[in-house]
């Protein structure tokens, strides 16, 4: 169980990961630019006006250990989009997992910056890996649901 001091310290990354989202959406598309063919036209960051709530939601995720059902229930439609278009979700995999290493190079950095202990750290990339999971298994049940055609737009 994480402590009083744990808790504060938890808040005040949460809010310091929430004040940096612009550079740390613009840090996750230069990540992601590499990893896109051309034409793939999937979720971008860069462009989608519901990447700084979808971002601040696995934020909480990630710090907090909590469920983001908005969060989640995005990436549910982006597994019906990938099944629609005839993708599979490894390439979401592989997107969840290189945001996920910006994130993480950012908590580890916030952490530095304001003397959190590194059980805390410790708990935020528990938390991590919890989350990837719950955002890939929304996608499976979204991928899931579209080509059962129970989900309809």
């Amino acid at each position: 169980m994480i402590g009083e001091t744990g808790r504060a310290g938890m808040a005040d990354l949460a809010f310091h990961l929430c004040d940096h989202l612009d550079r740390i959406i613009a840090d996750t598309c230069e990540e992601l630019a590499g990893r896109r063919a051309p034409d793939d036209h999937r979720f971008d960051l860069a462009v989608d006006s519901r990447a700084p709530g979808i971002l601040r939601g696995v934020v909480v995720m990630w710090v907090q250990g909590e469920d983001a059902p908005d969060v989640l229930d995005v990436f549910e439609r982006v597994g019906v989009h990938e099944a629609r278009t005839g993708r599979d979700l490894r390439e979401l995999h592989r997107s969840v997992c290189a945001g996920g290493r910006v994130l993480m190079r950012w908590v580890v950095k916030a952490a530095e910056e304001l003397g959190l202990p590194a059980p805390t750290l410790c708990r935020v990339a528990d938390n991590a890996f919890e989350c990837q999971a719950a955002i890939m298994r929304a996608a499976a049940i979204g991928y899931r649901r579209a080509l059962s055609g129970v989900l309809q737009d």
